[in-house]
């Protein structure tokens, strides 16, 4: 697969979203993450005594006929720090947006199963959504733990 650009409104959300899950003071430094599909922007973040904090990489994923642009952060043990949705691009599906079906994401970790109707909860009328966006996170733990998680 090919790099991942990323489109200017979806660029400015980063900064937001990683200060709201690592915290208003937390430093974090973007590079790139090689992965089997393609390199991707990631990001270490550091507390500002220079703590590791965590890591987080960003990735698309297919909606029904648009893409859906995803945030992984992961905590320091390599868990699912959160889950946002930077860009949904869908007419139906949005509430894979919502805090309420994201929450169900904290806490997993690479290699656990995140299939929809058992572990992850569908949303009627966004099936490609919900299975997609589980199947992207699944795919981001991985890389994000092949990265050496929290040995930085």
């Amino acid at each position: 697969m090919s790099d991942l650009p990323l489109e200017p409104r979806v660029e400015a959300k980063i900064p937001v979203s990683l200060r709201r899950l690592f915290g208003a003071q937390a430093q974090a430094s973007r590079g790139f993450l090689d992965t089997r599909f393609g390199r991707r922007p990631h990001w270490t973040v550091r507390s500002p005594e220079g703590a590791y904090l965590g890591q987080a990489m960003v990735d698309d994923v297919p909606g029904k006929s648009e893409r859906i642009t995803i945030l992984v952060a992961t905590a320091p043990d390599g868990t699912l720090r959160d889950l946002e949705i930077l860009a949904y691009r869908e007419a139906y599906g949005g509430e894979v947006a919502q805090e309420a079906w994201r929450a169900q994401f904290r806490g997993r970790k690479a290699g656990d199963p995140l299939r929809v109707g058992r572990q992850v909860r569908n949303v009627s009328g966004a099936t490609i959504s919900t299975n997609s966006v589980s199947a992207g996170v699944a795919r981001c733990l991985a890389a994000l733990a092949a990265s050496g998680g929290g040995s930085r």
